[in-house]
């Protein structure tokens, strides 16, 4: 019996159409994956398509009563070539801003800060040291301790999941990485709870920025993530507040082990790291943190931690499970190189897979299926992108998912990273 081929999907005339209906029909086609394949490949061709946006930022957050808000749809663009991607990314002229995700988080938050010079010369500088003094706090372990960390979270998370009536990948791929952060910056126990829902919430927020409030309003995901990400920032504050208090006056413990010992210097409810194999990490994060501040201020670093968390933890949900999706679809090498190798030494597997060989699957499908499918920028001044000229305000939605098959695509783009220029929160 032969299957009959599905029916063609042909691209619409958005032009053609009134803006709320461009506006609905374009949500359609990006939200069903067959449409979306066909979108992509339409915008590939254009490089920039300009669409009618539902959105309308509001830079004051109290205006006047007597001031009527923004009505009706207004102009935004789509961007899908890599080439300008990179450009608008790495921004050398200071045309865009990232400012829209000052609504997560104020102009502190740490996507927020411009890198450049678009917004004066005190962003940039603010910028250039959050980012050198992060990369300082993250070269510290090794890649081989990096990976027992990562074992160790993915074990401990286990624990949790399996024990579920049906088997959840997305679950286990957020418990692993909200352990990671807690072992890593040393979080106490207890505060696995707060980690969890600052990046459940803060992630949802992210992805709502980025994308869906050009085409659907919910007026409580900002206030929902704001008000768990404020939580946890203030328990980070606190725990840093206790790991600078506990160098000068250790903890009194009981007993005289080495065990117990090792402990006067960590708050109540933190693990040595030792004692889960990982003694390559001298000192977690917060424990840095507190004791080589740089001179930012305690409530800034927890901010700072705060925004690294959030991104961390839901780009590692995403990105698990959409290669698992691409290693488990894929019907030939042809379809994602290496998987079917893969799957046949898993299923003979009596030893440790080989690293690189999964590795450069990983990379592969992440570059096409990016775990961050869209980043928001703003333009701050009138521009030209592409052939297109933007008025200053104008909502630029870089689109990663369509420029991945381009040769340009490197995985360094992956995650919104462009010579330098983090455009989307990523650590080691």
């Amino acid at each position: 019996m032969m299957v009959p081929d599905e029916p063609r999907l042909d691209l619409p005339d958005l032009e053609s159409l009134s803006r709320a209906e461009h506006n609905r029909t374009l949500a359609v086609w990006l939200d069903d994956p067959k449409r979306r394949a066909v979108l992509y490949a339409g915008l590939a061709k254009r490089k920039v398509h300009p669409f009618w946006s539902a959105f309308h930022p509001e830079n004051d957050p109290s205006p006047s009563l007597d001031t009527y808000s923004a009505q009706g749809y207004r102009r935004a663009v789509l961007v899908a070539d890599a080439h300008l991607i990179r450009e608008v990314l790495v921004d050398r002229h200071g045309e865009y801003s990232s400012i829209p995700y000052a609504e997560l988080g104020g102009r502190s938050f740490m996507l927020a800060i411009d890198p450049f010079l678009a917004h004066g010369a005190d962003g940039g500088e603010l910028h250039r040291r959050q980012r050198d003094y992060v990369a300082s706090l993250f070269e510290q372990p090794s890649d081989p301790c990096l990976e027992r960390l990562v074992s160790r979270s993915v074990e401990h998370a286990f624990l949790s999941t399996v024990m579920s009536d049906r088997f959840d990948l997305a679950e286990l791929a957020m418990e692993s990485a909200v352990r990671y952060c807690g072992l890593w910056f040393g979080y106490p126990a207890q505060d696995h709870g707060l980690i969890r829902a600052a990046a459940m919430a803060g992630y949802r927020a992210l992805t709502y920025i980025n994308l869906e409030r050009h085409f659907a309003s919910d007026e409580t995901v900002l206030p929902k993530a704001k008000a768990a990400m404020a939580e946890l920032a203030a328990r980070t504050a606190e725990v840093i507040r206790e790991y600078r208090e506990l160098a000068e006056f250790p903890r009194e413990v009981y007993g005289s082990l080495e065990r117990s010992r090792s402990r006067r210097m960590l708050p109540e409810g933190v693990d040595p790291l030792s004692e889960w194999g990982l003694g390559g990490i001298e000192r977690p994060v917060l424990c840095r943190m507190a004791l080589e501040s740089d001179d930012f201020t305690i409530d800034e670093l927890a901010t700072t931690v705060v925004s690294l968390i959030v991104g961390t933890v839901g780009n590692v949900q995403a990105g698990v499970c959409l290669t698992v999706a691409e290693w488990l679809n894929a019907r030939s090498a042809s379809d994602a190189p290496g998987a079917s190798e893969i799957r046949s030494e898993l299923v003979h597997l009596d030893g440790p897979l080989q690293g690189s060989k999964l590795h450069a699957f990983v990379d592969s499908r992440l570059a096409l299926r990016p775990p961050v499918a869209f980043l928001p920028r703003r333009t701050v001044r009138s521009t030209d992108l592409g052939g297109i000229s933007l008025e200053p305000g104008t909502d630029v939605v870089l689109c990663l998912g369509a420029a991945g098959s381009d040769a340009m695509m490197n995985t360094d783009l992956v995650f919104g990273y462009a010579n330098g220029n983090e455009g989307n929160a990523r650590t080691r």
